[in-house]
């Protein structure tokens, strides 16, 4: 009986040793879920990113969205023509609230006012005024020239050296007519808004997309009592239509419009070598680039 009683006695204190040893060994982190259960209570990492968890010591690190992500909000409200748009440097995504003082106001990214790369940027005009934006070979990269409206949206990324388009947003999507540069495309019908255009002199270097905007060109001579002449360039992307109509100052003797499409560029096939002149108003011509040449579609005289 003695013996037995010592054994127990023996088993009994060895268990106990067992059970110090695991306990010191064991980090409980949690009730009722399991024994490696971190502690999060309900709603603790809401809006919340977690950036480091050390299981065997039972900590979580965790910073809210907005500083993990970076974001940040500016207001630039006092923006006028040429104005210098800088965003808030460092940020990994920028809200721009924009406002320009002046209608047509053209706008000058700043290259230089992010260098963390993929950052992305959100402009919204939200004044009256439209605010217009340029392709920039190497600094800002446009598919096209940008004219935000109110509470229309332009979305940039900070690529290596350079802000390159993503996105672009119109309120008149879902709409019965849309401005687009100049020209308003209507249900069943495009009007094309017309360019006006004063020349004086001669062989004056005219090309597509800096000088001549639009694919109607109204041409007003300076009446000098000498020709007026123009070097047309070529064109940028196939299938340009550039249509010239003189409206006012020329005549037969000493005040002739001079559309030059053969000297600095290739009109192949072109009646008169590519070199049309304009005598009177009404008078037109019209051009199409193939993407190589500036074909001849059709010529009006007018009275």
């Amino acid at each position: 009986m003695r013996k037995n009683i010592k054994e127990i006695i023996l088993t009994i204190f060895l268990f106990g040793i067992f059970i110090v040893v695991v306990a010191a060994s064991t980090h409980h982190f949690g009730s009722g879920d399991g024994i490696f259960q971190p502690i999060v209570t309900e709603g603790s990492l809401t809006d919340s990113v977690i950036v480091s968890a050390d299981i065997k010591n039972g900590t979580v690190a965790s910073v809210d969205l907005v500083t993990a992500l970076r974001i940040t909000s500016q207001t630039s409200d006092d923006l006028g023509d040429n104005g210098e748009l800088v965003f808030t440097a460092g940020y990994d995504r920028v809200y721009v609230d924009l406002t320009v003082t002046a209608d047509d106001a053209d706008i000058d990214i700043d290259e230089g006012g992010s260098e963390v790369d993929g950052a992305i940027v959100i402009i919204t005009n939200m004044g009256a005024n439209t605010a217009r934006f340029a392709d920039e070979a190497g600094e800002v990269e446009l598919k096209a020239p940008c004219n935000l409206e109110q509470y229309e949206t332009l979305t940039l990324q900070y690529a290596t050296d350079r802000w390159v388009e993503i996105a672009r947003s119109t309120n008149a999507i879902t709409f019965s007519s849309i401005d687009i540069s100049g020209g308003t495309f209507t249900s069943g019908y495009q009007i094309i808004s017309p360019q006006s255009a004063t020349y004086s002199g001669t062989d004056e270097n005219q090309t597509i997309g800096t000088d001549i905007t639009s694919s109607v060109v109204l041409v007003t001579a300076v009446d000098d009592n000498d020709d007026e002449s123009i070097d047309l360039q070529d064109g940028t992307v196939a299938g340009q239509i550039v249509t010239f109509i003189v409206v006012a100052n020329v005549d037969d003797t000493d005040d002739a419009f001079i559309i030059d499409a053969e000297t600095d560029s290739t009109c192949t096939g072109c009646p008169d070598s590519g070199i049309f002149t304009l005598e009177t108003e009404g008078s037109s011509v019209t051009l199409y680039w193939t993407g190589s040449f500036w074909h001849y579609c059709g010529s009006t005289v007018g009275e």
